[in-house]
């Protein structure tokens, strides 16, 4: 059997991209609270930030946004909390829209509250 040699193109180069930087805010702001010191008060500011964002552009994320048109979808798939919920089917979870929800915005309460008092405290 032939090995069919790695094409990576620039559009597929561009999507691995989005989706590592999507991750890598995702983690930020659910373990933000872990960081040291001097990037709480980054970590505290960026949760309203992206809340904010979220409601003005319908529950969706800018980045999850951009990664369905790079890779062609149409836009009736950008539905709320498409990422979050992709990496819930990753490892079998399924919920509805509202438990998705509800838990991002709790999860996200949370780990800026810890942040805040982590700052004020310590």
């Amino acid at each position: 059997m032939k090995d069919r040699p790695l094409k990576l193109t620039l559009k597929t180069l561009l999507i691995k991209l989005v989706v590592s930087f999507h991750m890598a805010a995702l983690l930020f702001l659910v373990f933000g609270w872990l960081s040291p010191k001097a990037l709480l008060p980054f970590h505290i500011v960026a949760i309203p930030v992206v809340v904010l964002h979220w409601w003005f552009n319908q529950n969706q994320c800018i980045l999850t946004q951009i990664q369905h048109k790079l890779e062609g979808r149409p836009k009736s798939t950008n539905s709320e909390g498409a990422f979050i919920r992709q990496l819930f089917l990753k490892i079998g979870w399924r919920c509805s829209d509202r438990w998705l929800l509800f838990t991002t915005y709790g999860v996200l309460l949370l780990s800026g509250s810890i942040s805040g008092l982590r700052l004020a405290l310590f």
